[in-house]
């Protein structure tokens, strides 16, 4: 869909317009935009051909184009829309959220009398890029239990990879990965993995807590990635040890929640004597 803006030209049987449109590369954030002038005559009075001073400017996002800007209503009809001029294209960079706000503005002395100045500046905002989503929670969790992860999704086309990382001592290890996650994924660690955190606990009793690092690929409908990965990082923590809640009713507590002696084996990875 083009844009047209009217364009001041001082005579009342003359009249001009800015016209322009834009085209947008998701990935790489831009925006493609060519604009062009437009005139015609209201009245069979003008015939006038502009040759005194053929040049004219558009200027996109700062950046000027210089066209010859001669015409002739002659050899148009009455109300007929016809360039002056050249066609200007530009492409301009997007912010890093996508948005994006500049100026286009023309200017053409007519040197013709009763004509003025064609000139006008106008402020324009471009429709905003989707840019890679972010993952709103989900990057703590309890050894033994799986984690929500939710996604604030910045468009429905978008599809998303995850990695799992555990972080201990300055050094990250990828543990697990979900792929083809729209706005919601669970964990879902199967029991192997549980097993090999709760591993790791086990060979460092000091060790109460240790980093999470969610790492998220955004990708669109066509399989292309979308801006950058997205990271954000949280903690894992070691299952609180089990503990004698009840001698008369001779129940366990395990990780805080009651259980019945004859339930001890419930977790694989908590063992009681």
């Amino acid at each position: 869909m083009a844009y047209n803006y009217p364009l001041p030209t001082g005579h009342a049987s003359l009249e001009a317009r800015l016209v322009w449109d834009y085209t947008q590369n998701q990935i790489n954030n831009t925006s493609t935009l060519t604009a062009h002038v437009e005139a015609r005559r209201t009245s069979s009075y003008m015939t006038t051909t502009d040759l005194a001073n053929p040049n004219m400017e558009i200027t996109i996002d700062g950046e000027t184009f210089n066209f010859n800007g001669n015409y002739s209503f002659s050899a148009h009809p009455v109300w007929e829309w016809f360039w002056i001029g050249g066609e200007a294209t530009k492409t301009v960079w997007h912010s890093a959220d996508g948005t994006k706000s500049l100026n286009i503005s023309t200017w053409h002395n007519t040197s013709v009398a009763n004509f003025g100045n064609i000139w006008k500046t106008q402020s324009v905002t471009l429709n905003t890029i989707p840019r890679a989503s972010t993952i709103s929670s989900g990057t703590d969790w309890v050894v033994g239990h799986n984690a929500d992860i939710y996604i604030n999704r910045k468009s429905t086309d978008f599809y998303h990879s995850i990695f799992i990382d555990i972080g201990y001592e300055g050094v990250w290890q990828n543990f697990a990965e979900r792929h083809g996650v729209g706005a919601y994924v669970n964990t879902n660690f199967i029991e192997i993995q549980q097993q090999a955190m709760m591993d790791f606990f086990n060979a460092r009793p000091t060790v109460w807590e240790v980093q999470s690092r969610l790492r998220m690929e955004t990708y669109n409908a066509s399989g292309y990635q979308v801006g950058t990965t997205t990271t954000i990082t949280g903690a894992i923590w070691r299952p609180a040890e089990s503990k004698i809640s009840s001698q008369s009713s001779l129940e366990l507590a395990l990780s805080g929640v009651p259980y019945a002696l004859s339930s001890v084996n419930s977790s694989v990875f908590i063992t009681h004597e």
